[in-house]
């Protein structure tokens, strides 16, 4: 995937680096890891939500801050659903809201040792 081009603040075309919204829907995947539905007991949207989170904190660290509104539109599905989605995830404690963007969208991360537990078969 090439960078976009778009005009400057001086009116010349300049080159940007590529960005997630230059990507062709064909790019824009999920996965789902076997024992996310096995051992996490998750299923359907809140399964897909918890996907992405997952793949944004690379694997148990870092931050999921995408709006619900993007991550609807990712998933194919209304964003009530990923609200919902959402209240689910952090009602069981897999995903913690840890703060806001500047522009006001909640930030979440994994909660890894919940995850680990859960994983390990605890309640």
């Amino acid at each position: 995937m090439a960078g976009a081009q778009h005009r400057g603040d001086r009116g010349r075309q300049v080159s940007r680096p590529p960005s997630y919204a230059d990507l062709d829907e064909s790019e824009v995947f999920v996965v789902v890891r076997r024992w996310m539905w096995r051992e996490l007991d998750l299923a359907g949207v809140a399964l897909l939500v918890f996907a992405r989170v997952w793949s944004f904190c690379r694997e148990g660290s870092g931050e999921f801050y995408e709006s619900k509104a993007r991550t609807a539109e990712v998933l194919g599905v209304s964003e009530r659903e990923v609200y919902r989605s959402f209240a689910a995830l952090t009602g069981r404690g897999y995903v913690v809201e840890v703060g806001r963007t500047r522009r006001g969208a909640k930030r979440y991360r994994v909660d890894a040792a919940r995850i680990a537990e859960r994983r390990a078969g605890l309640p």
